[in-house]
């Protein structure tokens, strides 16, 4: 079966931003493979190059040196078969909820009964059914964060990609997004790959996750996780979950000794 996402020896050379300066290498022969319809995390040190790999695959940038692959396909500009959701919500501040929503296949000239009954279901879907004609400045941060998932999924995207997605959250709210995000995954069954910081929220959402070693960034090593889906709360408090969480901690400690 072809990989949903396959980087192979992937890597990215930035040119000095200033004269005098030597390149940046930010990925350094990166193999990442994800399968269709499973969630993986990539963690890693600060600069690390995580999010160069999302915009590699979301086709904002391409690869020095190897090959990045969507579907058994090169990678090719943006499009709605990959979706981005950022760790600041990029919504429009003059457009409601559901004008938020729907705009990228009103925008492409969807038929509209089309996209106005996908957008229902996902704002139902998100939790936010009755605040459709409200606008973000009313909205708290993780009532835009669902905003901009359901409006990352009305495109019915094959990879959604996600860049700390809830990072910016209170520890309650990120709980909450995460127990949604599983809720959407099991019901859509999208491919995820998400980058985060929080390793306990990579062992809460993930099938696997790749530990990445400081710039130039590569995978140190793959974690599968042991832990069946759906995964709640509790289950952080589990000998198993704890062990898992420090070993991994360690490795990424390792690198920043």
């Amino acid at each position: 079966m072809t990989a949903a996402i396959a980087l192979r020896h992937a890597g990215k050379v930035f040119a000095a931003s200033v004269r005098g300066q030597s390149p940046f290498v930010a990925l350094d022969n990166v193999d990442l493979v994800v399968e269709a319809r499973e969630i993986v995390a990539v963690v890693g040190p600060s600069g690390c190059g995580k999010t160069t790999i999302l915009k590699l695959v979301a086709g904002f940038d391409v690869p020095t040196s190897g090959s990045v692959m969507v579907n058994g396909r090169p990678i090719a500009p943006p499009g709605p078969d990959r979706a981005l959701v950022f760790q600041s919500p990029a919504l429009f501040d003059w457009l409601t909820v559901a004008d938020n929503v729907i705009f990228g296949p009103r925008h492409r000239g969807e038929p509209k009964t089309d996209y106005l009954a996908r957008a229902g279901e996902l704002i139902d879907a998100v939790g936010l059914a009755g605040w459709e004609r409200h606008y973000p400045y009313q909205l708290s941060g993780g009532m835009r964060q669902r905003v901009q998932l359901a409006r990352a999924l009305i495109n019915r995207p094959a990879v959604l990609l996600m860049d700390e997605p809830f990072g910016a959250l209170d520890a309650q709210t990120r709980s909450r997004m995460q127990e949604l995000l599983l809720r959407i995954w099991a019901a859509y069954h999208p491919t995820v790959l998400i980058v985060t910081h929080d390793v306990e929220e990579a062992l809460l959402l993930a099938h696997r996750v790749y530990v990445m070693t400081r710039a130039p960034g590569h995978i140190k090593s793959c974690v599968t996780v042991p832990f069946g889906h759906p995964r709640g709360v509790d289950l952080v408090g589990t000998a198993e979950f704890a062990a898992l969480k420090y070993s991994i901690l360690k490795s990424l400690w390792e690198e920043n000794v």
